[in-house]
């Protein structure tokens, strides 16, 4: 029987999403709903296994670089597990570079459609307000313009 690593899946998946984004011209702003939620879906399978391999170093008293590196020199574990491991550190990276320069897109792009939309609707009641404030001298029946 074959021992497949669990973390290969996840870890496709994640490669295929970062490759869609880079690929697309304008980094994807704003991100599609279906890679949205594909994205949430991977961000909670991550969490939970980040959460339990904090908990795995917490009893065994180490920390992710010494076991790192033990790892990288330990003989006892496969090759296969070994480059797994060095291309998820990679992949972890990429995607750290990736979220930045996404960050830099959406910042460059301003603020959505939806804060413009609530923004405008605040301006009219603003300048409502504001007119309530001065009294009117007189009345605009006969003004004629200069």
């Amino acid at each position: 029987m074959e021992n497949k690593n669990p973390f290969l899946p996840l870890l496709n998946q994640l490669v295929e999403i970062m490759n869609v984004i880079q690929n697309h011209k304008d980094g994807l702003v704003p991100i599609p709903k279906e890679l949205a939620d594909e994205l949430k879906r991977l961000e909670k399978e991550f969490a939970l296994i980040n959460e339990s391999a904090k908990e795995f170093m917490k009893n065994i008293d180490k920390d992710f670089n010494t076991l790192r590196i033990e790892t990288m020199h330990f003989p006892d574990i496969p090759e296969n597990d070994k480059k797994t491991f060095e291309r998820a550190v990679k992949v972890g990276r990429d995607a750290e570079i990736l979220k930045a320069e996404v960050g830099k897109l959406r910042k460059k792009a301003g603020p959505s459609k939806t804060k413009k939309m609530k923004s405008s609707e605040n301006d009219d009641s603003k300048i409502k307000e504001r007119r309530k404030r001065f009294k009117p001298l007189g009345t605009d029946k006969n003004w004629i313009p200069l």
